[in-house]
């Protein structure tokens, strides 16, 4: 799972060890990339630009979802993201720093697609 790590100059508001869920934007605008948040699994709302992995024991969805998700059931929009970003991060090592973006896709038809990816912190 993605937890946060406090740090405001990263635009990372959520208190440390938070867990974190990813909501959908309602419209996405046909960008190259389109920077997305993660939000607090705590009360929803929190922003924070980036999420670290945490290893925990095996779980389902479902198992997030009913732990996690604030609200009754989730839209199917709401689930594929959460999909997305879970098995994204199922391939990273724990502490492995993420970002959620859209990026346009496709070449005849273009879409927009979310993504969860590995980011990397340099010192300046």
């Amino acid at each position: 799972m993605l937890v946060a790590r406090y740090n405001p100059k990263n635009k990372c508001n959520v208190e440390n060890g938070v867990t974190l869920i990813v909501k959908p934007l309602v419209s996405v605008p046909m960008r190259d990339h389109v920077p997305h948040y993660f939000v607090s699994a705590q009360d929803g709302k929190t922003r924070s630009k980036y999420g670290w992995v945490e290893e925990t024991e095996p779980f389902s969805l479902d198992d997030f979802i009913h732990r996690y998700w604030r609200s009754n059931e989730p839209a199917d929009n709401d689930r594929m993201h959460l999909e997305t970003m879970l098995r994204s991060i199922a391939k990273l090592a724990p502490d492995t720093p993420c970002a959620a973006t859209y990026s346009r896709r496709g070449i005849e038809t273009k879409r927009m697609a979310f993504t969860v990816h590995r980011v990397f912190f340099y010192d300046a």
